[in-house]
């Protein structure tokens, strides 16, 4: 399964510093931060509590 992601820049995010690492320090674009990934990064991101929202499935 794959599934269309936008990592958010909510506050769990910018206190982990992922949020950052993302953006590299440019202004935050919904449009630029969203990313096809496969269920097993899925996982990984639920088990670190990174924010994302799912924009579509594929």
């Amino acid at each position: 399964m794959r599934v269309k992601i936008r990592i958010t820049g909510d506050q769990k995010n910018k206190e982990k510093g992922f949020y950052l690492l993302m953006i590299d320090g440019d202004t935050y674009s919904n449009k630029l931060w969203e990313f096809v990934i496969d269920e097993r990064s899925l996982e990984v991101l639920n088990k670190n509590k990174i924010g994302y929202v799912v924009v579509k499935e594929k």
